[in-house]
């Protein structure tokens, strides 16, 4: 692999792990807006308990 396709590479992996953590934000906003449990937040998206306060 040459250097900027290893760069791509590494772009494309850092993009995707940022869409999936934009993702468990939204589920979590969902969860929280109907009443679901903070610790069933955590245990169903994978955030910590401190990620979800600040959704709040």
């Amino acid at each position: 692999m040459t250097m900027a396709s290893e760069l791509i590479e590494k772009g494309k992996r850092a993009g995707k792990k940022e869409g999936m953590k934009e993702e468990k934000i939204k589920i979590a906003k969902n969860l929280l807006k109907n009443g679901v449990a903070i610790d069933l937040v955590v245990k169903s998206t994978g955030l910590s308990k401190t990620e979800i306060s600040r959704l709040l």
